[in-house]
C-alpha cells in the first residue's frame, strides 16, 4: 500500500513541476532520440555474433562477449557516472509519518529496475542471446543470460551512485576511481593481463547455473544495495544536521591570491563556483577525461601528426578547451543571483578580467605539461607556443563574445551532460564560429604559405590580443552593460 502511494506522489511531483510543461519539447526530442538509439542497438544485436567472432579471440560468440564483460562494465560505469542522475525524492516530509526510512530508501533503489539507463543494454543483448545462446547452451539458458546482464547493469548503477555520492564529499576523491579504471586498462593492454579469460569463465559458470558463481554475484549485488541504503541514510542525517557543505568550506582557501586584490578574490570565487556546483563540476570532470583521451591520441595517432589542421584542432582543444567550455557561461553561471550582482557596487570588468586570467592560467599549466611532447619529437616548440598564445589571445576573445549573448537561466545543480535547457541556436552558432573561424584562418595560412609562417602569424595575432586584452575586455564589458536588462530578463525566466 505504501509503495503505491509513494509512486503516486512521485508521479504527481513529476507532472506538477513548473518546468514540466515548459520543457515538454525537449522531452519529446529526447524520447525520439533515444528511440532511434534503441533501434540501432536492436539492429546491432543481430550482427553482434559476427562482430564478436571477427574481433574476439574465441571461436564462440558467447565466449567472446563474456571475455569483454569487464570492459562493458567499465564503459557502462563511466557513462552512468557522468550522465545518470541518482534516484531522489523529498524524504523530509515523510519523516513525521509512521513510515520506516528503509522503506523509503528501498523504494528509491527499486526504481533502478525501471530506469532506462538499465534497459538500454537489453536492446543489444536480447537479440544476441536468442540468436547465439540456444545453439550452445539450450533455449532455457536465454532468460538466464538476459537476467544476468540486466542485474549486472543495475549493479553498475548502484556502484555509480555510490561513487558519485562519495565524490561529492571531496572532488579530489575522483582520483581513486579514475586511477582504478586506468590501472585496469594499463594491465590489460600494456601487460596483457588476461582479464578476458576470467570473465569468460565466470560467464560460462553463470550460464551453466553454477551455484557458487550465482551466490558470489548475488552477494555483491546485495552488498551494493545495502551500501547505497546506508549511504542514503548518512546523507539524510548530514542534511538534517546542516552538514551538507561542511567538507567544502575550506577547500580553496588560497591565500596567495589575496595579493592580487579584487582580481585574486574573483579568481578564488570562480574556483569555488566551478568545484562546488554540480553542473560546472561535471563539465570540469568531462574536460579532464577528454584531455586524457586527446593526450593519448597525440602519442599514438600518426594521422594527427601528418595533418596541420588536425594538429591545430587537437592541440587547440587541449590548451584552449577549458576556456571554450566555461567562457560560454561567462554571466550565465551567475544567473541565479545576477540581479543581486547588478545592484551592488563592484566592478564587473574586474570579474571578466579575473575569468580571463584564470582561463589563461589553466591553459598555461596544460601548456607546461605538453612540453614533454617536444622531448619525444611529436611537436616543435614554435608550434606549441604559437597555438597556446593564439588560443589564449584571439580564440578566447571570440569565446567571450559568446557570453554576452547567452541569456538563459543556468541551473547550477542540473545535469552536466545531455542538458540542452540553456542551449539556443544562436549560442551554438556563435560557439562554432568562435572555434572554427580562427582555426580555419590558421589552416589556410599554413596551406598557402607554410606551417612555419602560420605559426609566426598565430604567435603575432595571439600576442596582440593578449597584450591588448584590457581593450577588448572593456569593449566586451560595454556591450554587456548595454544588454544587461535583456540578460536580467532572460535569467529571470527560469
Amino acid at each position: 500500500m505504501i509503495n503505491k502511494e509513494l509512486r503516486e506522489h512521485q508521479w504527481k511531483a513529476f507532472v506538477r513541476h513548473p518546468m514540466f510543461a515548459r520543457s515538454i519539447g525537449v522531452k519529446i526530442f529526447m524520447i525520439i532520440t533515444f528511440s532511434f538509439i534503441a533501434l540501432e542497438f536492436f539492429a546491432l544485436g543481430f550482427m553482434l555474433d559476427k562482430i564478436c567472432l571477427e574481433l574476439g579471440n574465441y571461436t564462440s560468440p558467447v565466449d567472446c562477449f563474456n571475455s569483454w564483460l569487464l570492459y562493458i562494465i567499465m564503459a557502462d560505469f563511466v557513462l552512468k557516472l557522468f550522465m545518470k542522475t541518482n534516484q531522489s525524492m523529498q524524504v523530509a516530509p515523510y519523516l513525521t509519518l509512521p513510515v520506516k526510512r528503509n522503506k523509503l530508501f528501498n523504494f528509491l533503489l527499486r526504481k533502478e529496475f525501471f530506469s532506462m539507463w538499465n534497459w538500454y543494454l537489453m536492446f543489444l543483448v536480447v537479440p544476441f542471446a536468442f540468436k547465439t545462446i540456444p545453439t550452445e547452451y539450450g533455449f532455457l539458458k536465454v532468460p538466464v543470460f538476459i537476467l544476468f546482464i540486466f542485474l549486472l547493469g543495475i549493479a553498475v548503477s548502484l556502484l555509480a551512485a555510490l561513487t558519485k555520492n562519495w565524490i561529492k564529499s571531496g572532488f579530489w576523491k575522483a582520483i581513486f576511481p579514475a586511477g582504478l579504471l586506468a590501472g585496469i586498462l594499463v594491465l590489460a593492454f600494456k601487460f596483457n593481463f588476461p582479464f578476458g579469460d576470467y570473465t569468460r569463465l565466470f560467464g560460462e559458470w553463470i550460464l551453466r547455473l553454477n551455484p557458487f558463481a550465482w551466490l558470489a554475484f548475488m552477494a555483491c549485488f546485495l552488498m551494493l544495495w545495502f551500501a547505497n541504503r546506508y549511504q542514503m541514510r548518512s546523507i539524510l542525517y548530514q542534511e538534517m544536521q546542516g552538514e551538507k557543505m561542511k567538507d567544502s568550506v575550506n577547500l580553496f582557501n588560497l591565500t596567495f591570491l589575496d595579493r592580487f586584490g579584487s582580481i585574486g578574490e574573483y579568481i578564488s570565487l570562480e574556483l569555488k563556483l566551478i568545484t562546488r556546483n554540480k553542473r560546472l563540476r561535471t563539465q570540469l570532470f568531462t574536460f579532464v577525461v577528454l584531455l586524457f583521451v586527446f593526450g593519448i591520441q597525440l602519442f599514438s595517432n600518426s594521422v594527427i601528426q601528418k595533418s596541420f589542421f588536425m594538429q591545430l584542432f587537437w592541440f587547440g582543444f587541449i590548451m584552449g578547451g577549458f576556456g571554450m567550455i566555461f567562457s560560454q557561461y561567462l554571466f550565465m553561471s551567475e544567473s541565479s543571483y545576477f540581479d543581486g550582482l547588478m545592484a551592488r557596487n563592484h566592478s564587473f570588468l574586474d570579474l571578466m578580467r579575473a575569468k580571463y586570467y584564470f582561463y589563461c592560467a589553466v591553459s598555461f599549466v596544460i601548456y607546461l605539461l605538453m612540453l614533454i611532447l617536444i622531448y619525444y619529437g611529436k611537436v616543435s616548440f614554435l608550434f606549441l607556443t604559437s597555438v597556446y598564445v593564439y588560443y589564449a589571445g584571439l580564440v578566447t576573445c571570440c569565446y567571450f563574445q559568446n557570453g554576452v549573448y547567452n541569456k538563459s537561466y543556468f541551473d547550477l545543480e542540473g545535469s552536466g551532460l545531455m542538458n540542452w535547457k540553456t542551449t539556443s541556436s544562436s549560442q551554438m552558432l556563435i560557439s562554432m564560429l568562435s572555434m572554427f573561424l580562427p582555426l580555419c584562418l590558421a589552416a589556410i595560412i599554413g596551406g598557402v604559405f607554410s606551417q612555419t609562417v602560420a605559426c609566426y602569424v598565430m604567435l603575432g595575432i595571439g600576442l596582440t590580443f593578449m597584450l591588448g586584452s584590457n581593450y577588448w575586455l572593456e569593449w566586451t564589458y560595454k556591450r554587456m552593460i548595454k544588454r544587461k536588462y535583456i540578460l536580467m530578463d532572460g535569467f529571470r525566466s527560469n
